[in-house]
């Protein structure tokens, strides 16, 4: 894995790796409920519109870390995988960074995540 990144204009923070192995061993496949709706490890979500689009949901690294797939793109070097990373505060509330050293946290309030 190349490790953790904060990806640019504040889109967020994830892993980007060249090895799809290396993260997948690390992600334990569990079952999480957050704002009402219940994400199986494969299940595509948008998180209730957090996310502009749906995407498959993964798991868990440590015990607050839910890891989806953005996507892949091909490098003269091999090709690299993104995930993104949100942090599971509880139900109705997630943390995401946007900076190395600053993040927002996010409630699902009324049908919305504000």
């Amino acid at each position: 894995m190349e490790g953790f990144v904060v990806y640019g204009d504040k889109q967020g923070c994830g892993y980007v790796t060249t090895d799809e192995s290396g993260i997948m061993q690390s992600v334990r496949k569990q079952e999480v409920i957050l704002a009402g709706e219940k994400l199986t490890p494969g299940q595509y979500t948008d998180l209730r519109g957090y996310f502009i689009r749906k995407m498959p949901y993964l798991g868990m690294l440590g015990s607050t870390e839910m890891i989806f797939y953005l996507g892949s793109y091909p490098t003269l070097f091999g090709t690299k995988h993104y995930y993104q990373c949100v942090f599971r505060i509880a139900e109705d509330r997630i943390f995401e960074m946007f900076s190395p050293i600053s993040g927002r946290d996010h409630y699902y309030i009324k049908g919305k995540w504000k």
